[in-house]
């Protein structure tokens, strides 16, 4: 949700070509045409985006994590996430997914699948280095934070 829909289709030719792997999509979109592709895109890409309020709530975890969203970690060469996924979170085209209002849990899996090479269909690889610098108590308050909208 809130995902453009051209950024929703790769995904699912992602998992239907075995450049993405999951347990779950990879069947079903194997078992898709292609325009049940971009019929399933296009739907989920028209529901209703959540709210994109951002703003750290003064725990530590979320401060460090509206830190790495601004403003990255120069020392581990981690730029801010908003260069690439928009100043809220709400990202930018197909290729760089929206990351405000999506679930913790799948916000963490993907980042841990980056880091450990089980996802690598970032086509230059930068989610995968930047997923390998980032520790796993920042990828799960970066998740939380995202999916929180920040603190409300």
């Amino acid at each position: 949700v809130g995902m453009p829909a051209e950024y929703l289709a790769k995904q699912l030719f992602d998992y239907r070509d075995g450049r993405r792997v999951d347990p779950v999509m990879a069947p079903i979109a194997k078992a898709l045409k292609d325009d049940e592709v971009a019929a399933v895109a296009r739907y989920y890409a028209s529901q209703p985006a959540p709210s994109l309020t951002l703003a750290g709530d003064g725990q530590s975890g979320q401060s460090a994590a509206l830190t790495l969203h601004a403003a990255g970690d120069n020392g581990r060469a981690l730029p801010a996430c908003a260069n690439c996924h928009g100043v809220e979170g709400e990202g930018q085209g197909f290729l760089l997914p929206r990351l405000t209002g999506q679930p913790a849990d799948y916000l963490a899996r993907q980042l841990d699948a980056f880091r450990t090479g089980g996802r690598h269909n970032d086509d230059d690889g930068a989610m995968r280095g930047i997923a390998q610098r980032l520790g796993e108590a920042d990828a799960r308050a970066l998740a939380s934070f995202y999916a929180q909208g920040g603190a409300r």
